[in-house]
């Protein structure tokens, strides 16, 4: 066992280590993914132990939680393990990539790829690919078969046999494609060329092609490409990564509570409530739900992309549209994800859904042969509400009426909509004595958190407007 996995197993105990590691599994979309957030937590644990260390530890002061990794708490309230819960029960990991940073504000590298010789973005971190290996041969010139019968192109390095290729339009139609057959001649759409048309491969430093047009073709561009000789250095182009950076900051997530010794001596009494226990719980659920409504507030406020629209509203079930309903939203699902796909370039499979109460609805109208899974666990409203085709669904109150986002994180974790930067784990607020009713006492926690938007290219939002009589009415 590694000292992280030490770490984790003595905040929370043997069994609560291995629930704890079930739980980051299952909500990591690969080992890889697991061991950077299992890293990413011990490591925001030890942050705030060495700040506690540094600058507690000289007057004696147990503010923090981990001063004490066997209780890790203050008043008997276990902190820490309610909190080390909420680290992979919270729906942060379906939206976001969650690493630890060193500072409450801080830059988070990535890297876009350029090409040497026209410093063009041929590879963005999330994005569109641009063929990059031949910028510089790619080439759109201005033909016209009827006055000039004859193209000749010279280039200025010899052109590697096989890969000189060009398209042909008429405007903005194709009308045809020529490509070299590694033997000075083409391959050719018929009528474009007269077999007369030749390519000279190397002619000492360069390289020569000929085209005759056909007799009566109709034509008024053509774009071209082709790879040069490895050997024309001063042609080669080559790609190099520039590093960019994400900002990234931090906020505290505040949790007060008060308690009341008479209270907590009477429950310890009668064995019936572990207030202990009860105050744990407590930090655990309210941490989740701030963790939660950060994400919704990033996905939701920060999304710039287009919203897709989806009216079913002409179908209703008492008509028998059932199949027309579920067919139309599976549809329009699938449709979404190769729009996804499109914005991302990265073949995108949509790895997370965000759906309003009534878009949940009609999730719900779908059966196990659809895909769907309803979640009978579900401990809070705006939690997991199923999955579909293995992919969960949160439900949201933030999105406008029957909205639904598509989200992907990448398969290696490295990339996501959102990103979740630990700076500072809970800490323990002093206790603050209530002067006026000498049985109570306040503390609580906070944490130095903060949830932002990467990119929307990895979003796409729709709106489905549901039939009548799927939606409940107030009478």
């Amino acid at each position: 066992m590694n000292t992280r996995q030490n770490l984790i197993q003595s905040i929370l105990g043997e069994k609560g280590a291995e629930k704890f590691e079930e739980r980051l599994k299952m909500f990591s979309v690969s080992d890889t993914d697991a061991q950077f957030r299992r890293k990413a937590f011990a490591q925001t644990i030890e942050n705030t132990l060495e700040i506690n260390d540094m600058v507690l530890g000289k007057s004696k002061r147990s503010t923090f939680a981990g001063a004490s990794l066997s209780s890790a708490n203050l008043a008997g309230t276990s902190i820490y393990a309610g909190v080390m819960r909420s680290f992979v029960q919270s729906i942060a990991p379906i939206f976001a990539v969650q690493r630890n940073i060193d500072a409450p504000e801080q830059k988070i590298m990535y890297v876009d790829f350029y090409d040497i010789l026209n410093n063009n973005l041929i590879v963005p971190n999330i994005g569109p690919d641009q063929a990059w290996a031949d910028q510089k041969s790619r080439v759109t010139e201005t033909i016209d078969p009827g006055n000039t019968p004859t193209t000749t192109i010279t280039a200025g390095s010899p052109i590697v046999p096989k890969t000189f290729k060009a398209e042909i339009y008429n405007g903005n139609t194709l009308v045809g494609t020529i490509i070299d057959d590694g033997a000075g001649k083409f391959f050719a759409t018929p009528g474009l060329i007269l077999a007369t048309s030749s390519i000279v491969y190397q002619t000492g430093s360069a390289a020569t092609v000929t085209l005759n047009w056909a007799t009566g073709l109709t034509a008024t561009k053509m774009i071209y490409a082709a790879v040069y000789d490895q050997s024309a250095k001063a042609e080669l182009n080559k790609a190099y990564g520039m590093t960019k950076y994400y900002d990234v900051a931090t906020s505290p997530i505040l949790v007060p509570v008060e308690r009341n010794v008479i209270s907590d001596h009477a429950m310890a009494k009668q064995g019936i409530i572990d207030s202990d226990e009860l105050y744990a719980n407590f930090v655990e659920n309210e941490y989740t739900k701030v963790v939660n409504q950060r994400v919704f507030d990033a996905l939701v406020g920060g999304y710039t992309g287009d919203t897709y629209q989806l009216d079913l509203s002409a179908f209703t079930l008492a008509s028998g549209f059932y199949d027309t309903i579920v067919r139309s939203f599976k549809s329009l699902l699938a449709q979404a994800e190769n729009q996804l796909a499109a914005q991302t370039y990265k073949g995108a499979k949509c790895t997370g859904y965000l759906a309003d109460p009534v878009a949940c609805n009609i999730f719900d109208y779908m059966v196990a042969g659809d895909g769907w899974v309803k979640n009978i666990n579900s401990t809070y409203y705006k939690d997991i509400f199923g999955w579909y085709n293995d992919v969960p669904v949160v439900r949201c109150t933030d999105l406008g009426q029957g909205e639904i986002m598509l989200t992907h994180r990448t398969a290696d974790g490295y990339v996501a909509p959102l990103y979740h930067a630990m700076f500072l784990a809970p800490t323990e607020l002093p206790v603050v004595a209530n002067y006026q009713n000498m049985t109570k006492y306040a503390t609580g926690m906070y944490s130095m958190e903060g949830i932002n938007m990467s990119s929307s290219k990895l979003c796409v939002k729709l709106k489905v407007i549901a039939p009548s009589d799927l939606t409940l009415t107030k009478l």
